[in-house]
């Protein structure tokens, strides 16, 4: 193929020509701005209830991390033996009475707050590896790696419109009424879901199940079983796959602490509270969009190991810097600069997976890869929690920083890692 042929391969705007994509697409973007709101609705709402205690505001977290652990890998194996399009569908409709429920349940305590975000994760156990599974089915090969970075930056585009709109929601409203803003904000999530839902049901795709994949419609559960053990054996049979899965772990069980942090630092650091937390993350939204256009347009040019690893090695450097300022905006600066890190990270994991392994498991590969996340996200923001309040929220930023810098250093001492294709 030559490089002009390549480079079309790899254009945004081939990819977004194709239908189906471009409608999931646009209710990702949708929807993500509206998990921006709730985001932020959340945590603001815990923060008030227990003034700004870091271990309660960490639980937020530790709530979403759970439900992967208990039916992570049952969820993958589930969406590949069903139409991952109803998938979809069944659970953005199911989350739009979810999301709208939590100011109201707030009113007879804070556990049920928890309970909600515990549910809704659930759910999205299942959409988010049939999102990440379909994308093959409805893009050809060559157009992956493109497809992946718009997919994944998606969540940014909400990041840099929808973090700063929900501060400015919640703060604006708040005058009038302190809880006002907080209602509007998950009532919009509601909406968001329900576009979401719209766009998917208007997608045309035969997402039939072939051979490997055929049950019957009473699935046992020594089926499922059986269809974990393969998903893992694919998962950690193939050297490349087992080394970025350990690696991408391991990042995710260091930086996701700054979920905790990014909320302690604007709230304790800053006295900037809600408002200051949604610029953070607006800023790492944008560092993020940044990142994964620049690895979708040149990435295939390079190989994919030392992307990921020069992309642990950014994230560490920039957020170590927000131990030793207390300045907001450069704070912001620092935060953007780790999302263009993360996506040089993510992006390249993901589009390696994708290629390495067969539409039939890939499912429960990322079921597996979402399962050790969210595992990952308990422990870093329940340790981040305790350690924001017993140290400080900076002197924990420093030790995430050197940690991650760690690890992409480590892993390019490992040819798994470095040499990924």
């Amino acid at each position: 193929m030559s490089s002009q042929a390549i480079a079309n391969s790899y254009s945004y705007k081939s990819v977004l020509a194709n239908n189906n994509f471009r409608l999931l697409w646009i209710g990702q973007l949708v929807s993500a701005f509206g998990d921006r709101l709730h985001q932020i609705a959340l945590l603001v709402l815990v923060g008030n209830l227990t003034a700004n205690n870091m271990e309660k505001v960490s639980l937020v977290w530790v709530s979403i991390g759970l439900p992967s652990l208990l039916l992570g890998l049952v969820a993958g194996a589930l969406v590949d033996q069903w139409d991952r399009r109803k998938v979809l569908l069944v659970s953005d409709i199911l989350r739009v009475p979810m999301a709208a429920s939590i100011p109201w349940l707030a009113s007879i305590n804070i556990s049920s707050i928890y309970i909600m975000a515990l549910l809704i994760t659930a759910v999205t156990l299942f959409f988010r590896p049939a999102k990440q599974a379909i994308i093959p089915s409805i893009v050809p090969e060559e157009s992956l790696l493109a497809a992946n970075s718009l997919s994944s930056i998606t969540d940014n585009i909400a990041d840099i419109i929808g973090y700063p709109v929900a501060g400015l929601v919640i703060a604006g409203l708040s005058v009038a009424s302190e809880s006002s803003g907080i209602h509007l904000a998950f009532l919009i999530d509601a909406a968001t879901y329900g576009f979401s839902a719209w766009m998917i049901a208007m997608m045309s795709i035969d997402d039939s199940i072939s051979s490997s994949r055929k049950s019957s419609t009473s699935i046992s559960w020594r089926k499922l079983l059986g269809d974990i053990v393969i998903g893992l054996k694919v998962a950690f049979q193939n050297p490349y796959i087992r080394t970025n899965t350990i690696l991408v772990t391991l990042a995710a069980l260091i930086g996701a602490g700054a979920n905790t942090l990014s909320y302690g630092y604007a709230a304790v650091v800053t006295n900037t509270g809600g408002f200051g937390y949604s610029l953070l993350e607006g800023a790492i939204g944008f560092g993020s969009v940044l990142g994964g256009l620049l690895v979708g347009r040149w990435g295939y040019r390079v190989r994919k190991g030392p992307v990921i690893l020069c992309g642990l090695i950014v994230m560490g450097i920039s957020t170590g810097v927000l131990a030793i300022t207390g300045n907001i905006w450069v704070a912001m600066f620092m935060l953007a600069l780790s999302g263009v890190g993360n996506m040089m990270m993510l992006v390249p994991s993901v589009t390696l997976v994708q290629e390495l392994c067969s539409k039939d498991v890939l499912g429960r590969i990322f079921s597996l890869r979402s399962m050790l996340l969210s595992l990952s996200i308990i422990i870093a923001n329940w340790l981040a929690g305790i350690g924001a309040q017993k140290i400080g929220v900076q002197n924990m930023w420093g030790l995430l920083g050197i940690a991650l810098m760690l690890i992409g250093m480590l892993g390019l001492l490992i040819k798994e890692a470095r040499e990924a294709k």
